[in-house]
């Protein structure tokens, strides 16, 4: 079964390569052309095939929810390089330092109503209900409106020497795990899931998605940049509020508290520095500590998924889940 679903990435990629363009303007479609060229790892349109295999439905009806859903995320990671001056995106330049700030955005808004466009097949072909449809619509639009307040948020953060840990898990339960929740979703809806089930998708989401992010703040600090494809210390010396550094600053004495705040207000941290950070957080057992949160959030998730316990590809999606809160990069 597992290989069907296989078969059906490889369909997913295909229609989404070969999404039709205008041949004019380039300046608009060209970076959208460079941007879905590189493939990533689609983990959340492959969630929406997912959430409808899990609840029963047919994953070629929730291509096109898949590919609407991956369309938003790469309008979201446009805009984010941006805000975050980020030079590189997958190993390649990003659309604005390669096309600059203007056509960089209007790449990611066009990238946002070909999103939709996506939706409407739904209609079109007649495959929900007109309650179906808007059930369809509302969670898409949730997730959108939940991915901007997110990054607002983070954004917010950069001004604030205290961030409390469970304002930092709001803030990640919208900017990361908001479009993984509404991928499951989604693809629940397109195989007309029941509400209970919804719930369970809903849920499962929103838990691996913070157990996502929070490994992601450790891998800052932990993983081999060679496979993670980031320097070690990148969120530190952007002075990023990561889960780890907003736990030093509740737990560091006061001169060490001083230190961070002072890193994080540079945005400018030194190898040295980078690894004073590190160090501190090993003595105050950080590390540890984010380890045994990702834990507790990924055990939610499972528990979530147990739900489907007798589904088709119950123990394929553990495996994925499985796979994605343990990479390497």
């Amino acid at each position: 079964m597992s290989t069907n679903l296989e078969s059906i990435y490889l369909t997913l990629e295909e229609a989404i390569q070969a999404l039709p363009y205008p041949d004019q303007p380039g300046l608009l479609y060209d970076p959208v052309k460079y941007t879905l060229a590189d493939p990533g790892k689609r983990i959340r349109s492959k969630l929406t095939l997912l959430g409808a295999v899990l609840t029963g439905g047919d994953p070629h009806k929730a291509l096109p929810a898949a590919i609407a859903i991956e369309l938003l995320h790469n309008f979201t990671l446009i805009h984010d390089d941006i805000m975050d001056n980020a030079d590189t995106r997958r190993g390649k330049m990003t659309v604005y330092r390669k096309w600059g700030v203007p056509t960089a955005i209007l790449s990611g808004d066009i990238l946002f109503g070909m999103s939709y466009q996506q939706l409407n097949v739904y209609a079109e072909k007649g495959w929900l209900t007109g309650t179906e449809f808007v059930a369809l619509l509302s969670t898409f639009q949730q997730a959108v409106t939940a991915v901007c307040e997110g990054q607002a948020m983070d954004i917010e953060f950069e001004g604030n020497d205290v961030v409390p840990l469970p304002t930092y898990i709001e803030m990640i339960s919208k900017k990361t795990a908001a479009l993984l929740s509404a991928a499951l979703e989604l693809g629940g809806i397109t195989s007309k899931a029941s509400l209970e089930m919804r719930s369970h998708l809903h849920a499962m989401g929103t838990a691996a998605g913070i157990a996502f992010q929070i490994q992601d703040d450790l891998m800052d600090v932990v993983a081999d940049p060679s496979s993670f494809g980031k320097k070690v210390g990148g969120d530190i010396r952007e002075g990023k509020k990561t889960w780890l550094m907003i736990r030093a600053l509740e737990s560091a004495d006061e001169p060490d508290a001083t230190m961070l705040k002072q890193i994080c207000t540079s945005k400018s941290a030194d190898d040295i520095q980078i690894n004073q950070v590190i160090r501190l957080y090993e003595n105050l057992g950080i590390l540890q500590d984010a380890q045994k949160e990702i834990e507790r959030y990924y055990s939610e998730a499972m528990n979530h998924l147990q739900f489907f316990n007798n589904a088709s590809h119950y123990d394929y999606t553990r495996t994925f889940f499985d796979a994605l809160l343990n990479r390497s990069s």
